[in-house]
């Protein structure tokens, strides 16, 4: 791998028609020879040539890792907050290490324990010194489910500290990031927890904990012509040679996740949630597999909602979904 300078555009594959970058313009995909002999390239995602990156979400996690601070992206399920970091490791070839944060997530889970080996004693490392050591990009997920008290282990780290393993043995009690070493997290909530209802599991997290994050970023649902640029390239409706068909079909699906996004998030919402874009492309494969498009939107999306919602929700997918597509 040699050490490249690359703009952004192609790193990335951002759509030109998106608004440039005032800074940075460009990116740097390292030699492996920065991680002195400690590179993981096993641990590198496989680049999915079909992801779409929103630009502007794109920026703030280039912005968090040139800048070394740690940054923590939240907003609703499947907007892309972490699909969206594992790719961008894909296309620099950085190492990438993924920590699922549950209720009953516990310190020695993230940091390690000790362990029998070979009829030894030994201390096993956890997924955050490891990934510390070996200059990993460390992607602490679904941060807001975690007990408090277990987010706490993270303060010195924040802080760009070396992390202190009390319970190690002396060769792993002190641990210090390598210089490639970057933290970022994502959540549903920012902290303050969630007051849809939707997200059971999400608790109130202490301020101090989330004060050490230098950069808070609300991820949001995808612009439309990224959308439909994603659906295009993950499902057969690509495939169909009528373009005023495709088009419709496309407008259609969009302006019907939309309606039902504005729903969900109103004061007063009609829905229970909305529907993501990992919902829509969903939608997309099962509507073209069974040639029903509202039976795809019923069994991907409306069947989860209770039967007040979904009768208001089947309303308006009556009114702006085509049963049938017929090319």
């Amino acid at each position: 791998m040699i050490n490249q300078e690359q703009t952004i555009r192609e790193l990335f594959d951002v759509n030109s028609k998106l608004p440039v970058y005032s800074k940075p313009t460009s990116f740097v995909v390292a030699d492996k020879k920065e991680w002195d002999g400690v590179y993981e390239p096993d641990f590198i995602p496989e680049i999915d040539s079909n992801y779409c990156f929103n630009p502007d979400d794109l920026r703030i996690v280039i912005v968090g890792f040139v800048s070394k601070i740690p940054t923590y992206l939240y907003g609703n399920s499947g907007v892309g907050k972490t699909s969206m970091i594992e790719q961008f490791c894909a296309r620099t070839h950085r190492p990438f290490m993924r920590v699922q944060h549950t209720v009953g997530l516990e310190e020695s889970n993230v940091v390690g324990q000790w362990v029998v080996k070979n009829g030894e004693t030994v201390f096993e490392l956890g997924p955050l010194p490891y990934a510390m050591l070996h200059g990993m990009v460390y992607c602490a997920d679904e941060y807001d489910f975690a007990e408090p008290a277990v987010l706490s282990i993270y303060q010195s780290v924040l802080e760009g500290k070396p992390l202190i393993i009390k319970e190690a043995d002396a060769a792993n009690r002190v641990i210090r990031p390598h210089p490639q070493f970057r933290f970022f997290a994502t959540g549903i909530t920012n902290g303050a927890g969630d007051n849809t209802g939707n997200y059971q599991g999400t608790r109130l997290q202490n301020v101090a904990n989330y004060e050490r994050f230098g950069i808070v970023h609300k991820v949001n649902y995808l612009p439309e012509e990224i959308e439909k640029d994603i659906i295009l390239k993950k499902t057969p409706i690509g495939s169909l040679s009528d373009g005023s068909i495709q088009k419709g079909l496309l407008d259609s699906i969009i302006k019907f996740a939309k309606i039902m996004r504005d729903s969900a998030e109103g004061s007063n919402p009609e829905v229970q949630f909305a529907p993501s874009i990992r919902v829509l492309v969903n939608v997309a494969n099962l509507g073209w597999t069974l040639g029903d498009f509202r039976a795809a939107f019923k069994l991907a999306y409306i069947n989860r909602m209770n039967d007040e919602m979904q009768a208001a929700s089947i309303k308006v997918l009556e009114q702006y979904i085509p049963k049938e597509i017929i090319e």
